[in-house]
């Protein structure tokens, strides 16, 4: 957790990942999609010693020891071994790294995958380019304007219409959307203030949080927070955006 921590104090890294993001977008590499995630969960990661979550105290059940997450910020315990463990449950760097490539896929909370994530960056090679953000501009505009009535499938649909995102595929564009959403950008119906990027949501919170916004979901649903929860009014923060994409400015 220190690791990160440390990472994340880092300006640079933050104006990197952020144009790594804009990038991803723009020219469909997506390993240059998640670092953006990891610095964001990192930056607001309170310092704090591992504290094992209760599980029977909030009627949850365990299947082992490494599945138990920390009660304030929810990483997982390590493994016996002392191997890197992930909410995916990839143990060698080299494959959670493919896997961030595959389609950008990575953890919307704080987890061990960040760290290999953020110590990559300096190996990402993509150079971005200030027409890069036009891409990004238009993608929110796009959201922008999609009903919030509408789901997140006929909302990816739109996203998928417009071809702004070469190589995309499903995964992809979700992932994408999910990384949105839990900076801030994307807006929540259920919880209309809430930003990853500037706010620490303990274990808990979360728990709770994902609750009261899917109790009335079917038992076969399978939701994904924040994104799930839907799209509020309007569906994108743009001052939130500005302040995390300074390059919208230009």
């Amino acid at each position: 957790m220190q690791k990160l921590r440390t990472l994340a104090a880092s300006h640079m890294l933050r104006d990197r990942v952020t144009e790594l993001f804009i990038a991803s977008i723009a020219t469909g590499v997506r390993r240059a999609m998640t670092p953006i995630m990891a610095y964001y969960s990192a930056c607001n990661l309170p310092d704090h010693t591992w504290e094992r979550f209760d599980f029977s105290a909030h009627n949850r059940l365990i299947r082992f020891d490494a599945d138990i997450p920390c009660a304030i910020c929810g990483i997982f315990h390590r493994s016996p071994a002392g191997r890197d463990f992930s909410n995916y449950g990839f143990f060698d760097r080299a494959e959670q790294i493919a896997d961030f490539d595959r389609a950008g896929r990575c953890s919307m909370t704080p987890d061990y995958s960040h760290l290999i994530d953020l110590e990559d960056v300096p190996n990402i090679t993509l150079a971005y380019q200030t027409e890069h953000v036009e891409v990004l501009r238009a993608l929110l505009k796009v959201i922008e304007s999609v009903p919030v009535t509408l789901s997140t499938t006929e909302l990816q649909k739109q996203v998928s219409a417009t071809k702004l995102m070469p190589k995309s595929n499903l995964a992809a564009r979700i992932w994408c959307l999910r990384i949105l959403a839990e900076l801030g950008v994307v807006t929540n119906a259920k919880v209309p203030k809430y930003s990853g990027a500037f706010h620490f949501y303990s274990y808990l919170q979360r728990i709770e949080m994902e609750n009261e916004a899917f109790s009335q979901m079917p038992h076969r649903a399978d939701p994904v927070w924040p994104l799930s929860a839907g799209r509020g009014q309007p569906a994108v923060n743009w001052s939130l955006a500005h302040q995390i994409f300074p390059q919208l400015a230009a």
